[in-house]
C-alpha cells in the first residue's frame, strides 16, 4: 500500500471501491486520545461505583443508584475498547448505480452493510451535528451516509472513521467524482 496515499481505489465501468488499513493509514489522533483518556477515567469510575452495591454500610436507595449506575455504565465500559479495536481494521467502500456497500475486516468486525442508492438521502463531511441543536457538534470531522431503512427511519453511517480529516475528504471527493461521472443521484454535504 502507497504510504502516501494510503486509500486503495479500484475502478471500473459498473462500480468504485475504495479500501484502506486503518493500521498504516494516517489517523485522527486527537479522537483516539480523547476515548483513551475517557476509558481512563470511566473504568475506575464505574469499578467504585458498582463495588458500592455490596458495602454493608449503604442504604437501600444508595445501592439502588449505584446498581442503576453499574448498569448503564458498564456497556459504555466496554464500548469504547471495542471502538479502539477498530483502528486496527480493514475498512472498503464500493459503490455503484444500484448500491453502496459498506465493509470491515478485522477481529469482532460486523458484517458489510449494503445500502441501496434510492435509500441514500445524502453523504456528508464534516462535523456532523443535530438540526436545531447548536451545541450538539461532534468533536472531529465525519464522513457519514444518511439513508431511510425500509422501515422509513433515517439512519446514519459512518465511514473511516478512524482516518485522519485529510483522508476523510480523499474518501468524499473520490466518491463525488464517481457519482457525477456515472450520473448516480446523490446529494453531497460539507458542513
Amino acid at each position: 500500500m502507497n504510504p502516501e496515499c494510503p486509500i486503495h481505489k479500484t475502478e471500473n465501468a459498473s462500480g468504485m471501491r475504495l479500501e484502506w488499513d486503518n493500521c498504516r493509514a494516517r489517523q485522527d489522533r486527537f479522537v483516539f486520545w480523547f476515548f483513551l483518556f475517557w476509558w481512563a477515567i470511566w473504568v475506575p469510575l464505574t469499578v467504585w461505583v458498582t463495588s458500592m452495591i455490596f458495602r454493608s454500610d449503604s442504604d437501600a436507595l444508595s445501592r439502588l443508584g449505584c446498581f442503576i449506575w453499574s448498569a448503564l455504565a458498564w456497556p459504555f465500559a466496554l464500548l469504547i475498547p471495542y471502538l479502539l479495536l477498530q483502528r486496527y481494521w480493514c475498512e472498503w467502500i464500493a459503490i455503484s448505480r444500484e448500491s453502496l456497500v459498506c465493509g470491515r475486516r478485522g477481529f469482532l468486525a460486523p458484517r458489510p452493510m449494503s445500502i441501496p442508492v434510492a435509500a441514500v438521502s445524502e453523504i456528508r463531511i464534516g462535523r456532523y451535528y443535530e438540526p436545531g441543536d447548536s451545541e450538539s457538534y461532534e468533536s472531529s470531522v465525519t464522513l457519514n451516509v444518511f439513508y431511510f431503512t425500509p422501515k422509513g427511519r433515517k439512519s446514519r453511517h459512518m465511514v473511516g472513521y478512524w482516518l485522519h480529516p485529510t483522508l476523510k475528504e480523499k474518501v468524499f471527493c473520490d466518491i463525488l467524482e464517481f457519482a457525477e461521472k456515472h450520473a448516480i443521484p446523490l446529494t453531497f454535504l460539507r458542513d
